[in-house]
């Protein structure tokens, strides 16, 4: 028997999901070093403030700020899931034409292949958070897991603000193909109205 065969349905299709997932992602130039250059410098930036900033708090404050941090992961997680919901859905893509079609289809899944990895992030960062509160200010651990944790935030923070801009440019390539539908319409409409006359 293959172990294969015992693991439950859902972690086989996963994995297959985000084997075509990623598969499709890799279509942009350099995936790989655009995706290690996105994650380390916001995660430098994240880490450099917890260096020059957070270590340096009274453990209640850094208590505090780090109870804010999870709150505000937790919220981004679950507005990630919801996204990750509709994202690719809509109307508007029954006025594409087929070779539209197939450009929406990659602008979504690369899309979708952004949130679920903005989607991973938020939830290292909430976990290296837990982490950070389990093991307590008196653990050597303790420096190392604020450093990650602010690091993580900073990369969730930055892949977070960028989502408003990807999705706008999903919905401009539909809007700018309705328009087009439209005009056609109109126009074959006007051509049927010449010819009768």
């Amino acid at each position: 028997m293959r172990l294969s065969s015992l693991l439950p349905d859902e972690w086989e299709h996963g994995w297959i999901s985000a084997g075509n997932l990623i598969r499709h992602a890799r279509k942009t130039s350099a995936f790989a070093m655009k995706q290690v250059v996105g994650f380390a410098l916001p995660f430098a930036v994240g880490g450099w403030f917890a260096a020059a900033r957070v270590v340096d708090l009274s453990h209640a404050d850094s208590e505090s700020l780090m109870r804010g941090l999870l709150t505000f992961v937790a919220i981004v997680t679950g507005f990630m899931v919801t996204l990750l919901l509709f994202t690719g859905k809509g109307e508007q893509t029954s006025v594409l034409s087929s070779e539209e079609m197939v450009t929406y289809g990659e602008l979504a899944r690369y899309l979708i292949f952004s949130q679920v990895l903005t989607l991973f992030v938020h939830i290292l960062s909430a976990a290296l958070i837990v982490a950070w509160f389990a093991v307590g200010s008196l653990s050597s651990l303790h420096w190392w897991l604020t450093l990650a944790a602010f690091g993580c935030f900073g990369v969730s923070i930055t892949r977070t603000l960028l989502l408003p801009l990807q999705i706008f440019d999903l919905h401009d390539f539909a809007l700018l193909a309705m328009v087009r539908a439209k005009r056609d319409a109109e126009r074959k409409s006007h051509q049927e109205m010449v010819d009768k006359l």
